[in-house]
């Protein structure tokens, strides 16, 4: 997520700290999604399936629920964000 530099190794503690789950929703959201889109990518280009074929394995990878799975993602990033560069605290006293 953070390409393995400085910011990645402190994001686990704070996070932990919080108690706040998000970088691991985070995580899924984006492998399930990437795994599951890269697949059909390779598989339909590969000629592995046909025309009439692709929506029964969209279908099957579930992708229609993986698609559905995106929805509050830029609020769990921010709040990523507000952990690791100290604003949750303000956040949480605004709301």
């Amino acid at each position: 997520m953070f390409g393995g530099g400085q910011a990645q190794r402190e994001s686990k503690p704070a996070l932990r700290r919080t108690g706040a789950g998000s970088d691991q929703s985070d995580f899924a959201r984006d492998a399930a999604l990437k795994v599951a889109e890269e697949g059909l990518r390779w598989v339909i280009g590969a000629g592995g399936v046909n025309d009439g074929e692709i929506a029964g394995l969209e279908a099957s990878l579930g992708l229609p629920a993986i698609h559905r799975a995106q929805s509050g993602l830029i609020s769990d990033l921010d709040y990523v964000a507000d952990v690791l560069y100290g604003r949750a605290a303000k956040t949480a006293l605004a709301a």
